[in-house]
């Protein structure tokens, strides 16, 4: 008697375990981005301001002080210290002398008032005159800046000379102005009266590196 064959088929897997290895290859393509920051620093900017003045205003400031009676030959001189009281360095000023009565032939005959200009390396020497004028000497060297020129070449402004800008903040330049009535004066220009105005506009210097 044959027995009958047992066939098992199957598969047994007895606590055998399957491991899969799965690796992953990245690219560098350098588009990565890196940042920093510096610390914090503030930067104060303030602007300054031009102005100018005169010393002494007011009565005691030479140019307000007048004269009566003058005659063909005569000379009133008058000291001016332009005075920067901001905190720019002033480069150039104007001086402007506007007329009261810009027809009289005192002022605008070609025999009218005469300009100049005179500046000194040293103080001025002041003597005061009898009737509150003044007369002015140079103890040191003396240079006519401007001048003579008919008056009226101010009456619309005129650019003082280079010697007496570059002012800067603090500091003064002093000068003294003279009106001359020429002594070839007729008597057109007699019996006249003129108030004369003067004024003073600065301005800064040309702008630097700070």
């Amino acid at each position: 008697m044959k027995r009958p064959k047992t066939v098992i088929a199957g598969a047994a897997v007895t606590g055998a375990a399957v491991a899969v290895l799965v690796v992953l290859s990245f690219g560098f393509a350098g588009y990565s981005l890196f940042s920093g920051e510096a610390g914090q620093v503030n930067t104060q900017i303030s602007s300054g301001v031009v102005t100018v003045a005169l010393k002494n205003p007011g009565a005691s400031q030479s140019l307000a002080i007048g004269a009566q009676n003058i005659a063909p030959g005569d000379t009133l001189a008058r000291e001016v210290q332009l005075a920067n009281t901001g905190t720019v360095t002033i480069g150039s000023a104007v001086m402007a002398i506007t007329a009261s009565n810009p027809s009289a032939a005192l002022w605008s005959s070609a025999n009218g008032l005469q300009l100049s200009i005179k500046t000194c390396s040293t103080p001025w020497s002041s003597t005061q005159l009898p009737d509150g004028g003044y007369t002015y000497a140079c103890p040191g060297q003396e240079q006519t800046v401007y001048g003579h020129e008919a008056a009226t070449s101010a009456a619309q402004g005129m650019t003082l000379p280079s010697v007496l800008a570059n002012i800067a903040p603090g500091q003064s330049t002093d000068f003294v102005v003279s009106l001359v009535y020429p002594s070839v004066a007729g008597n057109s220009s007699s019996s006249e009266n003129e108030n004369l105005t003067w004024t003073f506009t600065a301005t800064q210097a040309a702008g630097v590196n700070v």
